[in-house]
């Protein structure tokens, strides 16, 4: 009987359902994932932006702090070398980076126009003479060139230069009198020149900043570049290691080496050391600390930042990395749906063949129960008549015996064979193996199948080529493999009436082996039931496409015994011109590992 898997209806509706569903889910989830990628640059570029500015901010506190302590007024009528000495102790009290302060200097106006360079002695609180550093040199043709800060007041337009000079670096810091209340305070030649120390900058406070700022996590980690907007001077470079080439303008950039604003210094923590506007007080001292209000209003507004900061993604920029991050989400995402998808098919097709199986079991057990009811039933009909006394005659008797003795063997190979498919199953199959004779196991194996041969006018063939190696087998159960083929050439070589057994000594990959085959002239096996051929409960169809009686487990048995040996089956076949089984068992000396128990 052939077997074809039936399709419901059902199950394909549902795996048509279920796959449309899984696709509504991807375009969903693709959707959803472009606009949690979107919105997690969004956030993130902002987050990172006020990371930036923060960093800028304490930088400039710093640059702050340094204007902030050393600032001269002639205004306050104190001598600019207590005011440098107050300062100086401040700075070293209170300020984070002490070491960011290299000197101090104060450039005075010499009788023949040029300016002077006295430096600060913390030992002896006084400025001492000392002549020009090359770094200053630029910075002292600026002043002695009659160069005036920038946008102070309404100082007429000429020279002027950066309270903040970058390139030093350095606060230059104009000694201010104030002689009217109002209007903008006159400048002198003089200058305070607070000299910053860049090594500390770039090896202690840049790299702190980083830190805290930018070196968040694995995933909040970015590359730090400084450079100068005067003359793009790279002052410098840190942070994450870049695994791409950083855009010029980076992911987020503020520019700092400024001055706070006015309304941030109390909220940094710096005292700016003059009344402010609003407190009020009486006489010369309020209308100072207004002035230099104004002043500080005016340059901080000027100074907006001589330095650029630029922070950029390892990868190259934020769009890079979220682009990445969004591709690894698409992979996963849809990984696990094609998980999924893999998981509904595997299903749908354990399913099916659940059913299959199920179908096969079921007529497995309709055809063993009627294979088990023919012999009964002759049984019981031959014993009914000799017990009626309908036979009475000795070569009757005698016919009728042999019936019930060939039915019973035959219900005893059924048994047998549903016996030790059930043993199979539950793993409890052992062989006993020892050293056996092929040909007394091929003898047996015919002789018990001789008479049924003969009635159904089938011809024997025997290729025996001698002599036969021994082999450490079940006898019983080699034997039982081999019935099992030739009970198979019965049922599907009818049509030619002929069958060969072969047995002979070949070499194969693991050695001498004993090889033992069964073949017949039937219609052959089809194509499409070669894959299932050992499957058990599986019956193809002979030629004509009849079904072929029996309970499906025989070639099962016969593969299962033989691998129990350590050895295999192989079939050769052809439409229309017979099959051969050939069972190959390794020799004596070439045992490979069995399946059974060895005496």
């Amino acid at each position: 009987m052939t077997l074809h898997a039936s399709k419901p209806a059902w199950s394909w509706l549902l795996a048509v359902g279920l796959l449309a569903l899984l696709l509504i889910l991807a375009s969903l989830q693709y959707r959803w994932l472009d606009e949690v990628s979107r919105a997690d640059r969004e956030k993130t570029r902002d987050v990172l932006q006020t990371a930036v500015e923060r960093f800028a901010e304490d930088f400039d506190r710093e640059v702050t702090r340094a204007f902030l302590y050393f600032q001269p007024s002639s205004g306050f009528r104190v001598p600019p070398a207590e005011v440098t000495a107050r300062g100086m102790e401040r700075w070293q009290a209170s300020a984070p980076y002490p070491d960011l302060v290299r000197a101090v200097f104060q450039a005075r106006p010499a009788e023949d126009g040029s300016l002077e360079l006295a430096r600060f002695d913390p030992a002896s609180a006084s400025f001492v003479d000392a002549g020009w550093p090359t770094e200053l040199e630029e910075l002292r043709r600026e002043l002695e060139g009659g160069a005036r800060p920038r946008r102070f007041g309404d100082d007429p337009p000429g020279p002027s230069f950066s309270i903040l000079a970058d390139r030093v670096p350095a606060l230059v810091l104009p000694m201010i009198s104030f002689p009217p209340p109002d209007g903008p305070p006159p400048m002198g030649r003089g200058a305070t020149i607070v000299w910053l120390d860049l090594e500390t900058i770039t090896t202690e406070l840049l790299p702190r900043l980083t830190e805290r700022h930018l070196l968040a996590g694995e995933d909040t980690s970015y590359h730090v570049r400084i450079v100068a907007l005067e003359d793009q001077r790279l002052v410098f470079d840190g942070g994450a290691a870049m695994d791409g080439a950083p855009t010029e303008d980076g992911d987020a950039s503020a520019r700092l080496f400024a001055l706070l604003p006015p309304e941030k210094l109390r909220t940094a923590g710096l005292e700016p050391g003059w009344p402010h506007p609003q407190e009020g007080g009486p006489g010369r001292r309020f209308g100072d600390g207004r002035r230099l209000h104004r002043f500080y209003q005016f340059i901080s507004q000027e100074e907006t930042g001589r330095w650029r900061l630029v922070a950029s993604h390892p990868a190259g920029s934020l769009e890079a990395a979220v682009a990445r991050a969004h591709r690894r989400n698409l992979v996963i995402s849809f990984g696990i749906l094609l998980l999924l998808a893999a998981s509904l098919l595997l299903i749908l097709l354990s399913t099916r063949r659940l059913q299959a199986l199920a179908r096969q079991q079921l007529e497995f057990i309709a055809g063993v129960t009627h294979e088990l009811l023919t012999p009964l039933a002759a049984m019981r009909s031959a014993g009914q008549n000799l017990a009626d006394g309908v036979v009475a005659e000795p070569e009757q008797v005698k016919r009728y015996g042999a019936l019930v003795e060939d039915e019973g063997r035959r219900l005893s190979r059924m048994v047998e064979q549903v016996l030790e498919f059930a043993g199979m199953q539950a793993g409890r199959q052992t062989y006993s193996l020892a050293r056996t004779s092929s040909g007394e196991v091929l003898a047996a194996a015919l002789a018990e199948y001789q008479p049924m041969l003969e009635e159904k006018g089938f011809e024997v063939e025997e290729r025996i080529e001698e002599p036969l190696p021994e082999v450490m087998a079940d006898a019983s159960a080699l034997r039982r493999a081999i019935q099992n083929l030739i009970a198979n050439a019965l049922k599907y070589g009818t049509e030619g009436a002929w069958i060969r057994l072969g047995a002979r000594a070949g070499e194969g990959s693991g050695g001498r082996e004993l090889l033992l085959s069964v073949e017949d002239r039937g219609p052959g096996i089809a194509a499409k039931d070669l894959p299932h051929l050992f499957e058990p409960f599986y019956r193809g169809s002979n030629g004509s496409g009849e079904p072929i009686p029996g309970s499906g487990l025989g070639l099962s048995l016969v593969k299962h015994i033989v691998e129990g040996h350590g050895g295999r089956v192989e079939v050769a076949t052809a439409e229309g011109e017979g099959s051969r089984f050939t069972i190959h068992v390794p020799a004596v000396g070439e045992q490979r590992e069995a399946g059974g128990d060895e005496p």
